[in-house]
């Protein structure tokens, strides 16, 4: 398996894990999303993945250790 096979498997786990529908992988690796991410209530530290544009609500709250900084690091665009 190519390590570009292996990105894609690890995005895909992830998006199923979190419920994330309609997405494509971009080719650096970041994800794109027509409709909304909820991944509210995770325990996450760290988002699980780098969102490039997501075309809907984007839900992170009651995650204590996710900061504004540390959002900002990973998402490049928001659309709604």
């Amino acid at each position: 398996m190519s390590l570009e096979e292996s990105l894609l498997m690890c995005v895909e786990l992830v998006c199923h894990r979190y419920g994330i529908e309609n997405y494509s992988i971009n080719e650096d690796g970041s994800v794109d999303v027509e409709g909304d991410v909820d991944i509210r209530r995770k325990g996450l530290t760290e988002l699980p993945l780098q969102f490039r544009n997501v075309k809907g609500s984007f839900y992170c709250s009651y995650n204590p250790n996710l900061s504004e900084e540390e959002l900002s690091n990973y998402l490049k665009r928001i659309k709604k």
